[in-house]
């Protein structure tokens, strides 16, 4: 009996400890493989939290331009309030001055009739009439305010050109060009003699009072 339980309750057989070690060498290898994927894992997390840390960076910087951004613009927006229309535009003023064309009749004599026109009998006995002296029309000049209504800055050459509406004429197409230096449109500046300001209508004054001079010389020439 004795012999039999020693047998029995003995030293663990080989195959014992096979067993044994197959599940240690198991727990071990699971350890290993969860150790592993810990690691990684908490590498994961790392590069994680230092692109959420770079992206924190990143927002704040987005952040701070946009309000740069916006400090500028209201700057620039309160510089051109503030801003002399003749320092924005230059040279070129809201309003500018040309000479106006205008016709009118001579007063009516007592030699024509209503139509004035004077009747008279030919060398052939027949009736017959022609356009009296006073039907003449006559030419005068005065001042005309023109009206800037349109500008468009030329991106490529650096220039500013503008259109000037004749102040009361409601047609689109009464707009003048103005580009200085122009072979079609002059500025009037000191140094500048009015026989040399020809077409009339091409010629523009900063000033009413120059212009107002330009139109009585013409009126004096066209009389």
């Amino acid at each position: 009996m004795d012999y039999y339980d020693n047998e029995f309750y003995g030293e663990p057989s080989e195959f014992d400890i096979k067993i044994d070690e197959l599940k240690k060498s198991l727990r071990d290898s699971i350890k290993q493989e969860v150790l592993t994927e810990m690691e990684s894992l908490q590498k994961e997390n790392d590069e994680l939290q230092e692109i959420k840390k770079n992206w924190n960076t990143l927002q704040g910087d987005y952040a701070r331009k946009q309000e740069e951004l916006e400090r500028t613009k209201m700057s620039l927006r309160l510089e051109v309030k503030t801003m002399k229309i003749s320092e924005l535009f230059g040279d070129k003023q809201i309003i500018m001055y040309t000479a106006n064309q205008k016709y009118s009749q001579k007063p009516k004599c007592d030699k024509c009739n209503d139509y004035r026109h004077i009747e008279y009998i030919s060398p052939l006995g027949r009736k017959s009439s022609e356009s009296c002296l006073c039907n003449e029309k006559i030419t005068t000049y005065d001042v005309a305010e023109n009206i800037l209504y349109e500008f468009r800055l030329d991106r490529y050459k650096g220039l500013l050109s503008v259109w000037y509406k004749e102040y009361g004429k409601d047609t689109s197409n009464d707009g003048c060009t103005y580009v200085d230096n122009s072979d079609t449109h002059k500025v009037f500046s000191k140094g500048m003699t009015y026989e040399e300001l020809k077409p009339y209508w091409s010629v523009y004054f900063r000033k009413k009072e120059d212009c107002q001079g330009y139109c009585d010389w013409l009126n004096k020439t066209a009389a």
